[in-house]
């Protein structure tokens, strides 16, 4: 219910004034290369062709979007004037006593899930509730952009002329050229690599591609994982066969289950579970942020950096 209420909103954005200008600079350019490639690896089925043909032009917004972030990191951050704005330890407005109300009443309102993931993974339900609350507000942010459209556009979107106005105010001269195609390779390449394993996913699960949302980059669910993170972490946390990370059961014990492969231990110490956390998301800030809410979700008083300690110096 959780995704079908997410997916109306994705798909009125889709045919908004937004989405059709952003599939009007595409023009005529559409899906055949995308099936051509599918149909060379033997992936292209009529769930793929049945979806991709709902979808409108491809959109140059997500590749736009990540060719400016990385425009920015590479020409433009390194080379600002004056001191360098240092970022606050924990992310605004999330270690809050009301948001710590708001975790309590989730943990509730599905304890046994909780529960059978402390038990299997041996991460707490704090920690759990409180990563869910950072990624989508405990199921209420879970992104306003269709999955498949997202992947399929930056799939599909390997030339520069494809990105439109999207490269406005970037200086990409011939000596950035290079960068740029490269770039675009690279993104384009994981993009189809994501769309593919989306696409098994669904088939798995028996989930139609048309009803999945998802962030700017094809993060989903409650717990926002990448597709490629569902086939290697993903649990069924309720043992009904499917994996939805759009109910509760399944993304509390997804969550467990990709923290604990990725260094979790129950009796480790705040530094191990400050690593663990951040294999989810590599900002320091998000683990911070996690570990201070999860000292308010138990009751403890936040520590006002939630960091790991540096060694000191001889």
């Amino acid at each position: 219910m959780i995704r079908i209420f997410a997916a109306v909103a994705a798909i009125l954005w889709l045919v908004s004034g937004v989405g059709a200008m952003c599939a009007d600079v595409a023009g005529a350019y559409a899906w055949e290369s995308l099936a051509d490639r599918m149909r060379s690896e033997g992936c292209w089925d009529g769930l793929a062709a049945t979806s991709l043909a709902a979808l409108p032009n491809p959109s140059p917004e997500p590749m736009g979007r990540k060719v400016k972030e990385l425009y920015f990191s590479k020409f433009v951050r390194p080379f600002l004037k004056g001191p360098k704005k240092k970022l606050p330890p924990l992310y605004p407005n999330v270690v809050l006593p009301e948001s710590a109300a708001r975790c309590r009443e989730y943990i509730a309102a599905n304890k046994a899930a909780f529960d059978e993931t402390e038990r299997r993974f041996g991460v707490p339900p704090d920690i759990v509730s409180s990563l869910l609350y950072v990624e989508t507000r405990l199921g209420t942010a879970l992104g306003t952009r269709l999955v498949l459209y997202t992947l399929a556009s930056m799939a599909v979107t390997r030339q520069a002329d494809q990105l439109g106005t999207w490269l406005n105010g970037l200086d990409i001269g011939d000596d950035r050229r290079p960068w740029l195609s490269e770039v675009l390779k690279k993104r384009s390449d994981w993009a189809y690599k994501e769309l593919k394993t989306f696409l098994d996913y669904c088939r798995a699960n028996n989930i139609d591609p048309l009803t999945v949302p998802g962030s700017f980059y094809g993060a989903l669910g409650i717990c926002q994982f990448m597709p490629s993170s569902i086939a290697g972490y993903a649990a069924d946390g309720n043992g009904d066969g499917v994996i939805d990370l759009f109910d509760p059961d399944d993304a509390v014990a997804s969550v467990g289950r990709y923290l604990s492969l990725n260094g979790w231990t129950p009796n480790g110490g705040r530094k191990e579970w400050h690593a663990a956390l951040k294999r989810y998301n590599h900002e320091d800030r998000y683990a911070n942020t996690i570990l201070a809410l999860a000292d308010l979700v138990r009751g403890d008083a936040p520590r006002k950096k939630a960091a790991v300690s540096k060694p000191r110096k001889r």
